[in-house]
C-alpha cells in the first residue's frame, strides 16, 4: 500500500480547531479518498460508538485515530464489522496531576520537586534556539523527526498523538525526558530520541534569573495511505 506521510507540532497543548462540523475534525488532516466516515464501523476507547459520538469527540482528547479500509477492516473485524471500514479512537486518560501548584502574585507557576523548583510558567518561557519565532524549533523537527516511523512499524491510516514532557534547565540543556501517552507504533521511542537530540534551549528567565522549566509539547504523526 502506498503511503504518504506527514508529521506537525502543536505547542503547549494547543489543539486542532474544533468547530461545528460534519465530518470528524482530524479527517482535514488526512488525504483519504473517498474514505465514509459516517458509515465506517466505530469504536472509542474499544467500544462500538456512533457516528455522532465521533464528530463530537474533542480533539484535545485524541492519542490515536486508526482508519482501516474495506479490506483491512473485513480482515480485522470480519465480512460484515468491516464492510464499509472501520474508525478506531482512543482517547487519552490524563494523569492526575501529583504536585501542589503554587501561583505566585504576579501570575507565575511552580512546584517543588526532591528540592528543585520547577517553574510552568515564568517571566519568559524557555526558547530553542534564542528564536522566539518558533522557525529554528520547526526547522529542528523537520530535520530530525522520522516521520515514517508509525507507517514502517505497520501502522493503518491515521494520526498518531505523542505528548512529551521534559526538563529545561537554567544552562539550557534537557532531562527528564517522558512520554505521558504512548500510542504506539514506534511514535513514543522515536518523540523520546528526538527530544534527546535537542539543545541550545534558552532558559526560562523569572525576575531576570534563569530557572528549571517543565516543557510540554504535542508531536503528531499524520499517515495517508489509501
Amino acid at each position: 500500500m502506498k503511503s504518504t506521510l506527514k508529521f506537525s507540532i502543536v505547542l503547549l497543548f494547543i489543539s486542532l480547531k474544533t468547530i461545528a462540523q460534519k465530518e470528524p475534525s482530524f479527517s482535514k488532516s488526512l488525504s483519504l479518498n473517498e474514505f465514509n466516515y459516517s458509515k465506517a464501523s466505530i469504536k472509542i476507547n474499544g467500544k462500538p460508538a456512533t457516528y455522532d459520538e465521533l464528530i463530537k469527540a474533542s480533539d484535545t482528547l485524541y492519542l490515536k485515530v486508526e482508519i482501516y479500509d474495506k479490506k483491512s477492516a473485513e480482515q480485522l473485524f470480519g465480512k460484515e464489522e468491516g464492510k464499509k471500514g472501520a474508525v478506531l479512537l482512543t482517547t487519552k486518560k490524563f494523569k492526575p496531576e501529583t504536585h501542589t501548584i503554587i501561583v505566585t502574585d504576579d501570575s507565575a507557576k511552580y512546584y517543588v520537586e526532591n528540592g528543585d523548583t520547577i517553574f510552568l510558567k515564568a517571566t519568559t518561557s524557555p526558547i530553542f534556539g534564542g528564536d522566539t519565532s518558533h522557525i529554528a524549533w520547526n526547522k529542528f523537527l523537520e530535520r530530525n523527526l522520522h516521520a515514517l516511523t508509525p507507517a514502517e512499524n505497520g501502522s493503518p491510516s491515521g494520526l498518531y498523538i505523542v505528548t512529551v514532557r521534559f526538563f529545561i534547565n537554567t544552562n539550557g540543556s534537557v532531562s527528564h525526558i517522558s512520554i505521558d501517552e504512548d500510542p504506539g507504533y514506534g511514535t513514543g521511542n522515536e518523540v523520546l530520541r528526538l527530544i534527546s537530540k535537542s539543545h541550545s534551549w534558552t532558559p526560562a528567565i523569572y525576575h531576570g534569573k534563569a530557572v528549571k522549566s517543565l516543557q510540554s509539547q504535542n508531536i503528531v504523526f499524520s499517515v495517508s495511505g489509501f
